[in-house]
């Protein structure tokens, strides 16, 4: 079972439970993951509803001899069926139910062929290590800046797909979430991109030393992603992540390596009220080639005991060296072909 269909399954179980009538029952529960000696479980309880994950069999030895890590909002602890014990993990934290549904999927990938409890629960505890900060209680939906900086990266991605170049490999290339000094990274060009709502277009803030700094995978190029901000529209930052998500879907791309990047990046379909009233149009895309002579500061031509700075150039003079959209497309697939 592919990736994307282990999360639309999961969430269609999950629709399925919350619809069903408990009876005498304390909770629904489907079988949505695993092998034939360990399963992964997703449920329902009553009366409230809320989600829980149970994965087992487990022994109570395990449980006790290599504790969980502590997630703020899940509550952890063992449940006993037929005679057999399950670790189970219930959902505490109001409003996380998206988030919970994606780890649910990501432990079943993780555990698709381990047949082992004592294996599985190893990888249990290192998948839930990993997870902690998803479930952070003290979280903040995305600024305005944060915004347009996602829907520019995002657009980017779908731009590329549009002009020929593979689902996956805009999806493994995007780096925005992960703290790297340039957003994407193809094998052999690397690509920073900067999103901006001014009128005023020819000043890029640069938020680091290494931002501009190519660190050896090939050319180095700034992206300036030019946007109209609107108050109403449909092209909204929750509309264009849905519509990736059907494109990923439809290619048969790694979708949950997709929300994954989405959580770290801060992203939550929770907060989409929110973000539902700012739309964009595509005012212009600009690329420029970050070469010797491009007006930078990187940590190699700074003074010694210069750690860190930020700093804004001006374009006004690279105009004449902008590559077009569709020619840096067929360069990007030309030069991962070779």
């Amino acid at each position: 079972m592919s990736m994307k269909t282990e999360l639309e399954t999961i969430k269609e179980r999950w629709q399925d439970l919350i619809r069903q009538n408990p009876g005498e029952y304390s909770a629904a529960r489907y079988r949505v993951g695993g092998t034939s000696r360990f399963g992964v479980f997703i449920l329902s309880r009553y009366p409230g509803k809320s989600p829980a994950i149970e994965m087992g069999p487990i022994s109570s030895d395990m449980y006790k001899s290599a504790p969980m890590p502590v997630i703020k909002g899940v509550e952890l602890g063992m449940v006993a069926h037929s005679g057999q014990i399950y670790l189970s993990m219930d959902l505490r934290q109001e409003g996380a139910t998206d988030v919970f549904l994606i780890l649910a999927a990501r432990l079943c990938e993780e555990l698709r062929e381990i047949t082992q409890p004592i294996t599985a629960y190893a990888v249990i505890n290192n998948v839930l290590s990993s997870w902690k900060s998803f479930f952070s209680a003290d979280r903040k939906h995305l600024s305005e800046s944060s915004q347009t900086g996602l829907y520019g990266e995002l657009l980017f991605i779908r731009m590329m797909f549009d002009n020929g170049v593979p689902a996956q490999k805009l999806l493994s290339a995007w780096r925005g979430s992960e703290g790297s000094h340039q957003d994407f990274h193809f094998p052999k060009l690397s690509a920073e991109v900067k999103s901006t709502v001014a009128v005023t277009t020819d000043r890029i803030s640069i938020s680091s030393l290494r931002q501009l700094e190519n660190i050896g995978t090939g050319d180095l190029y700034l992206i300036q992603v030019i946007l109209d901000l609107h108050e109403n529209g449909d092209n909204t930052l929750p509309s264009l992540v849905d519509d990736l998500r059907k494109v990923f879907v439809e290619s048969n791309t790694n979708q949950l390596m997709f929300e994954e990047k989405l959580l770290v990046y801060g992203y939550r379909d929770e907060d989409n009220l929110r973000y539902s009233g700012r739309s964009y149009t595509l005012r212009k895309i600009r690329i420029f080639p970050v070469h010797e002579k491009f007006p930078k500061l990187i940590t190699s031509n700074v003074e010694e005991g210069v750690l860190e700075a930020s700093y804004v150039i001006s374009l006004s003079g690279l105009i004449e060296t902008n590559v077009d959209f569709d020619s840096f497309t067929r360069y990007l697939k030309d030069s991962d072909d070779k």
